[in-house]
């Protein structure tokens, strides 16, 4: 059996599934027949024995789960195919119980049991506990509703050729010319995106200023070095203006002199 396999639930079953969770003021337990389709489950009746029931237990007659086996077999139907076990947890989340584990493990038969737990809120959760060849379980499988076919594919498959025609456009050749001027002339492209987009090449980003800031509270020009907030390094300043290049060059290289003689003399 497939792990990838799929629980599909014929459409009444799935309502009468509903109104039996619904209606009843605790759990509800049920039974149902189950065919295989190929690696898929269909669930395509339900029956509801009689049972006795809380908001946190369910227990099923067994005289009445017995004459439900009675019936079928009389109907012609394998009793076999009696694999289906649902109950509710009424208002809790949907889990696997000790006790749930252990009624699985009761219905031991000489194949496979479909089981399924739902709460009022339409909360489902489906296990496949396989018992021969050997025993293993397939936890979590997906749930899904059966819809029914009525044969008219081939007619809607006629009217879709009859009256829908296919109509191919050619590709914009204007609008790819326009695309590469704007990345070209770096303006803002509209017709290679969505609305408003942007064209990656046109878009250059714009050279930030970067200021030089003087400390707080310090008055006329800062000495040299880099800004105590930010890093950047000043502008050297000169009778209120910035100096030029070479002066800066002409200062520095006599710092250097001035240093490398102090150092002569102390030798």
């Amino acid at each position: 059996m497939n792990p990838m396999l799929k629980v599909l639930i014929d459409l009444p079953v799935l309502e009468r599934i509903r109104h039996y969770v619904d209606l009843a003021p605790g759990e509800v337990s049920a039974l149902g027949i189950v065919e295989r389709d190929d690696e898929d489950l269909l669930v395509t009746d339900l029956f509801l024995p009689k049972q006795n029931c809380s908001s946190a237990s369910t227990d099923m007659d067994q005289s009445e789960v017995a004459k439900i086996l009675v019936d079928l077999e009389a109907r012609g139907i394998d009793p076999r195919t009696l694999r289906l076990w649902l109950h509710s947890h009424a208002d809790m989340d949907t889990f696997w119980s000790g006790t749930d584990t252990a009624t699985i493990a009761g219905l031991c038969n000489d194949g496979f049991v479909l089981s399924i737990v739902t709460n009022k809120h339409g909360k489902m959760l489906a296990r496949v506990d396989i018992f021969e060849p050997i025993r293993h379980t397939i936890d979590k499988v997906a749930v899904e509703p059966l819809f029914p076919e009525y044969g008219l594919r081939d007619a809607c498959k006629a009217e879709i050729e009859a009256k829908v025609g296919r109509e191919i456009l050619p590709p914009s050749r204007s609008a790819d010319a326009g695309g590469m001027a704007c990345a070209t002339s770096g303006t803002t492209s509209r017709s290679s995106g969505p609305i408003g987009s942007r064209s990656p090449a046109a878009h250059v980003p714009r050279r930030r200023r970067r200021l030089h800031c003087r400390p707080p509270g310090a008055g006329g020009d800062a000495p040299h070095g880099r800004d105590h907030r930010r890093g950047v390094p000043r502008v050297p300043r000169r009778e209120g203006r910035p100096m030029r290049d070479e002066e800066i060059y002409t200062r520095q290289l006599g710092l250097v002199r001035s240093t490398g003689s102090r150092r002569r003399r102390s030798q």
